[in-house]
């Protein structure tokens, strides 16, 4: 009798805080549903048709995009800072209503032809530090913000960038790629650090931790050349390997869990059980605390302290579609960027200039990046301001 009691007063408060928080995430999965029809229409159609072309790239020998911000927490036990994916190796990417995208990865798991590190250190360089609206998603080469601006700017452009990264990994790719080749150049170079709507996160100790890691990963000899370290190399490549499926049948059967997960939290029964719509609310309020002593923060920081002589410093704002993609409080995140850039001596670029979050045309006809017209107007106003 006393053991049902006292399980009866666990239960009684459990319950009748779990009750109205359940009410809510009921009420906000509704509302949800409501708001997002318009994007959702034949958003079923578009995920199961990419599934099927991400199966054919698989088949064809194309390996999966390898995102930093997923290795990165298998990485304390290699010692390295992931800022990239598998290197020199076929990677298959994704698709917004312009085909499946794929492409071969650099020597350092990165979006660029290979040949652009040959010479780097004889040559003007324009670096760009971003997530997938640099990295190109998800369109062809040729489109990609960093291609466009190749084109009448006579410069060698580095496109730095990989999808879902965040200001965590621009601070790691500052600190390991862009500062080494900075220090040693004896020619004139731009940083471009964009950020997304969504980049406003907070600060993480396990991320914190991690960057002791961001140390100088390329190598250079007597040549103008620039490669990755030996020990990058060997890491990144084992992390992968020791945590990922990389044969065809394994990457598939992956896949295809991956789809059966996504599918059941998706559910009514998970959203609600797991009060996942308040959960998610709490995220977003949390992540919009504090702007100051962020990882945005910091990362603009640490470029006007490494883009010093012979080189300048250019950060850039990339809106969401207010179609595709609705973020609290991202006006607000705007102008707390162009703040601090502005403080820190550094040119801003607002890409609301030229993109209106209002206008489906300038995002992909299947999914929330740029479409190929939107990416074309965001490199054409970057382009005028590397000239001017």
């Amino acid at each position: 009798m006393k053991f049902n009691t006292y399980i009866a007063k666990i239960l009684l408060p459990a319950v009748s805080v779990y009750i109205p928080l359940a009410t809510y995430s009921t009420y906000q999965y509704i509302i949800n549903l409501k708001n997002n029809d318009k994007s959702n229409i034949f958003q079923k159609e578009i995920i199961q048709k990419n599934i099927e072309l991400k199966n054919s790239a698989i088949k064809e020998g194309y390996l999966p995009l390898y995102l930093p911000e997923k290795t990165k927490k298998y990485a304390n036990n290699f010692g390295i800072y992931p800022i990239g994916s598998l290197p020199l190796s076929k990677t298959s990417f994704c698709s917004e209503g312009y085909g499946w995208i794929t492409y071969k990865t650099d020597r350092f798991g990165l979006r660029n032809s290979d040949y652009k590190w040959n010479n780097i250190m004889n040559e003007r360089n324009i670096f760009f530090i971003g997530d997938s609206f640099i990295h190109g998603a998800c369109v062809p080469d040729d489109a990609t913000i960093p291609e466009k601006v190749q084109k009448g700017t006579n410069s060698n452009v580095i496109n730095l960038a990989t999808g879902s990264n965040d200001p965590y990994e621009y601070l790691a790719i500052i600190n390991s790629v862009v500062k080494p080749i900075i220090e040693f150049s004896e020619k004139s170079n731009i940083v471009i650090l964009a950020f997304y709507a969504n980049d406003n996160i907070p600060k993480s100790r396990k991320n914190d931790s991690l960057l002791k890691h961001a140390q100088p990963i390329i190598s250079l000899s007597k040549t103008p050349e620039v490669v990755p370290t030996k020990f990058y190399i060997d890491n990144i490549s084992s992390l992968i390997e020791d945590n990922y499926p990389t044969s065809t049948k394994e990457i598939l059967k992956k896949t295809q869990q991956k789809k059966d997960k996504d599918k059941w939290q998706q559910g009514i029964f998970y959203q609600i059980s797991t009060l996942y719509p308040f959960r998610a609310k709490l995220r977003s309020l949390l992540k919009n605390k504090s702007f100051k002593g962020s990882p945005s923060e910091r990362s603009i920081s640490l470029l006007s302290k490494v883009c010093k002589n012979l080189c300048k410093p250019i950060v850039v704002y990339i809106p969401n579609s207010s179609y595709w993609e609705s973020i609290h409080n991202s006006v607000s995140y705007k102008i707390k960027l162009k703040e601090i850039s502005t403080k820190k001596g550094i040119e801003f670029i607002d890409g609301e200039e030229v993109i209106d979050k209002n206008n489906k045309e300038d995002y992909a006809p299947e999914g929330s990046h740029l479409s190929i017209e939107g990416y074309t107007k965001l490199a054409e106003l970057i382009k005028n301001s590397i000239k001017n």
